[in-house]
């Protein structure tokens, strides 16, 4: 099993889940600006969301004309496939932020159906300064991923009682500007089979676990560059080792697992 799927199995077991359901019962209602301190995120139409607390999206379908804001005591867990949270603005994550964006059958599975594969959008860009876990997966985000520090450190203690250390994974998400995750210090750290419509950078990421750094089976039309990441990115270790296709230059340590 991948270290990838070893971190993500907590999340899939549920333990994600039960923590956020223990946290405060308050739920969005129907106003323009609403802020979730905990639980269910009702379905519905809200102008901005913040979230303050710890909430799941489990409750139906939730669109956001503008902003989702995840705050330093907020965490967003967005692992099923049967609600879906559209967002026409920009998904931040403040410092000391948690967000578990999307789930598939292979990277990791919905909560409410292993057999599902989540539909979440961003119409602009997902941002986070600081951020302690960020998982993104299968999600259209319209402009940039932009993710500066953060990672929760080298520890890879659980974050809370039966869940998941800190990291950062980034999978089969299709983002159409570029995308740039720096000055990490986490656990473990994947950026794979992504489909990018501009240009990747991944710059002094650092990771306790030695095969952290992944970064294969990326679809990149601009350049991709890798500089002072610990340990340098590299394929897969399973079986099937997909090189990263570059439709511009291919620099610093991405030369040697791109094409």
């Amino acid at each position: 099993m991948s270290i990838r799927r070893k971190l993500s199995s907590v999340l899939a077991g549920g333990a994600l889940a039960a923590t956020f359901v223990v946290a405060s019962a308050a739920t969005v209602g129907a106003a323009s600006n609403e802020t979730c301190a905990g639980g269910t995120i009702a379905s519905g139409t809200y102008r901005n969301l913040t979230v303050t607390g710890f909430c799941t999206l489990d409750g139906g379908n939730v669109t956001v004309q503008r902003n989702v804001k995840v705050t330093s005591t907020g965490a967003l867990d967005a692992m099923f496939a049967e609600s879906t949270l559209t967002t026409s603005g920009n998904l931040i994550v403040d410092t000391g932020g948690l967000l578990a964006l999307g789930c598939d059958p292979e990277e990791s599975a919905c909560m409410d159906n292993p057999d599902g594969t989540s539909n979440h959008s961003i119409g602009r860009n997902l941002i986070a300064d600081g951020a302690v876990l960020m998982i993104v997966h299968d999600n259209r985000i319209g402009g940039n991923v932009e993710q500066v520090g953060g990672g929760g450190g080298f520890s890879c203690n659980e974050l809370f009682p039966h869940g998941p250390p800190a990291f950062t994974d980034y999978a089969n998400n299709t983002i159409g500007g570029s995308a740039t995750v720096t000055g990490l210090r986490t656990c473990w750290d994947g950026f794979s089979h992504n489909v990018v419509g501009g240009s990747v950078r991944l710059i002094d990421n650092q990771t306790a676990i030695p095969d952290g750094n992944l970064a294969d089976g990326n679809h990149i039309s601009g350049n991709f560059t890798c500089l002072d990441d610990s340990p340098a990115p590299h394929l897969s270790d399973g079986p099937v080792q997909i090189l990263n296709v570059v439709g511009g230059s291919a620099r610093g340590q991405c030369a040697a697992i791109s094409t």
